[in-house]
C-alpha cells in the first residue's frame, strides 16, 4: 500500500464558519453528483458523508478492479473503506462502473468516491496500490500549467481525473 500525505493545513474557524464550510461542501457535492443517476448508491454516499461531517482527518483504503478485460462481459468495481484512528472499519462503499473499462479507471474512481464523501478542509490519507493513479493525480495537481491538451493524453480517464483534482481544490483537502 502507498500512502499519499503532505503537510496539514491549519484552519482557524468558529462555529458559524464551520457551518458555512460544511454547507459549501454539500453544494459542491450536489453539483458533482447531479451527473449520477439517483439510486441507492448515491443515497449511500450521501449517508456516509453525513456520518463523517464532524471529522477533520479521514483515512481511506481504496481499490478498483477489472475483470474479463477486452470482452463483452468486462466489469469494473470501485470502492473504499474508511478506517478510524484505532484502525476499525467505520464505513464501506462499493459500486460497479460502466463504459470504457480499464483497471486505471476503476482505481481512479475509487479515489474519487472517497473524496466525494470527504468534507471541506479535511486532511485525507488515501491508501491505494495503484502507483499510476498517484503519479497522475500528483502530476496534474502540482502542475498549474497543465493544459486541456495534456488531459487528452488520458482519453478514457480525463473526466475522472479532472473531478478528482477539482474536488481536492474546491474542498481545500490536504492529501
Amino acid at each position: 500500500m502507498i500512502n499519499l500525505t503532505s503537510s496539514i493545513i491549519n484552519l482557524t474557524t468558529n462555529k458559524n464558519t464551520k457551518i458555512n464550510i460544511v454547507h459549501k461542501s454539500y453544494n459542491i457535492d450536489k453539483q458533482l453528483l447531479q451527473h449520477f443517476e439517483f439510486n441507492s448508491k448515491l443515497e449511500a454516499l450521501h449517508t456516509i458523508q453525513q456520518h463523517l461531517k464532524e471529522e477533520n482527518t479521514l483515512s481511506f483504503y481504496t481499490n478498483g478492479s477489472l475483470i474479463n478485460a477486452n470482452t463483452q462481459a468486462a466489469s469494473m468495481t470501485a470502492g473504499f473503506i474508511r478506517v478510524s484512528d484505532t484502525n476499525n472499519v467505520t464505513r464501506l462503499f462499493t459500486t460497479t462502473i460502466k463504459n470504457w473499462s480499464s483497471s486505471l479507471k476503476a482505481e481512479l474512481f475509487a479515489i474519487l468516491l472517497s473524496l466525494i464523501v470527504s468534507l471541506y478542509g479535511c486532511q485525507i490519507d488515501i491508501n491505494t496500490d495503484s502507483q499510476n493513479s498517484i503519479n497522475i493525480i500528483q502530476r496534474i495537481y502540482n502542475n498549474p500549467t497543465f493544459s486541456i491538451r495534456d488531459y487528452f493524453r488520458f482519453p478514457n480517464n480525463n473526466i475522472v481525473i479532472n473531478n478528482i483534482v477539482s474536488i481536492i481544490k474546491e474542498k481545500n483537502l490536504t492529501l
